[in-house]
């Protein structure tokens, strides 16, 4: 519980950084509350989950910067790369994953991809 609170308490406010909360609301998508979730397995400073009716999960991470961004998104594909429908998006200061059941739809996923990719 420490550590998420430490996480928690670390998010930054910029241009530079994406949130979850803003992707939500960008992409018009159908999603529950964002959850916070451990960060460090991914070298993240916060990260948070989100899930959608449409078939699919995605969460955003927060880094210090841009290269540990890539770093992080190197470290999650190690860490959870190999499961079914996983993918990995790098966006300045953030990493966005998704998990997209067979069934999911496409439409809001794409939107969920879009909005992250147009902030």
């Amino acid at each position: 519980m420490a550590q998420l609170t430490l996480e928690a308490s670390s998010r930054t406010n910029d241009s530079e950084t994406v949130r979850i909360e803003a992707v939500i609301e960008r992409s018009k998508v159908q999603a529950s509350a964002p959850e916070q979730v451990m960060g460090g397995p991914t070298l993240a400073q916060y990260c948070a989950s989100a899930t959608s009716p449409d078939g699919f999960s995605f969460t955003v991470c927060e880094y210090p910067s841009a290269d540990q961004a890539t770093r992080g998104a190197a470290e999650a594909k190690l860490v959870r790369g190999g499961m079914s429908g996983w993918q990995v998006k790098t966006r300045k200061k953030s990493v966005l994953e998704l998990v997209v059941r067979s069934d999911a739809k496409q439409e809001s996923v794409q939107a969920v991809i879009g909005a992250f990719e147009s902030m």
